[in-house]
């Protein structure tokens, strides 16, 4: 995999975001055969009824609150869908973190990939899988000093149904716990 040239010279951007106002600079993959979501909780069954930012905090004036990424699986085999940030330069270890939970009935992964770029070309990929639970858990990756592009990819390989959520997303400038 190289890096699009253009992405070596852009701003690089905080790979910070909680989607309450939007995908902070988090851009959809090429190639992803399916697209995360932007998404707020509801009562449907089926689909996630809270996000993390607010951890089911309702109001009765605004009894959906909050907003977060998703994918539905909807009974395809062999899916996966990207969305993908390149951040700042550092010179210090960072540690980013993500809130996710999925359905019961999700069977899939959740992948941190993290490439590591020098001159657009990648020096180092990093993938980080996790488990689900149908709770909010929060999965941390360790990244090094450098420019990166972190990717965050959700994957089915069996026919299934359910969803995959995330929210919450933050680096720190510190080693992960």
């Amino acid at each position: 995999m190289t890096i699009d040239s253009t992405a070596k010279n852009q701003s690089f951007l905080s790979a910070d975001c909680n989607f309450e106002n939007g995908t902070c600079g988090w851009q959809h993959e090429e190639g992803s055969l399916t697209k995360w979501q932007l998404g707020k909780p509801n009562n449907t069954e089926g689909e996630p009824s809270n996000d993390h930012t607010y951890s089911g905090w309702k109001s009765s004036t605004d009894p959906v609150t909050g907003s977060y990424m998703y994918i539905t699986a909807n009974q395809q085999e062999h899916v996966t869908a990207q969305i993908t940030v390149n951040i700042k330069e550092s010179n210090v270890s960072r540690c980013l973190s993500l809130w996710h939970m999925a359905s019961k009935n999700y069977s899939g992964s959740l992948n941190v990939i993290t490439t590591k770029c020098d001159k657009g070309i990648e020096k180092l990929r990093n993938t980080t899988n996790t488990n689900f639970a149908e709770e909010w858990t929060m999965s941390t990756v360790g990244i090094e000093g450098g420019v990166y592009q972190i990717v965050i990819e959700g994957a089915w390989t069996n026919i299934s149904l359910g969803f995959l959520v995330i929210d919450d997303i933050k680096m720190n400038e510190t080693d992960c716990p």
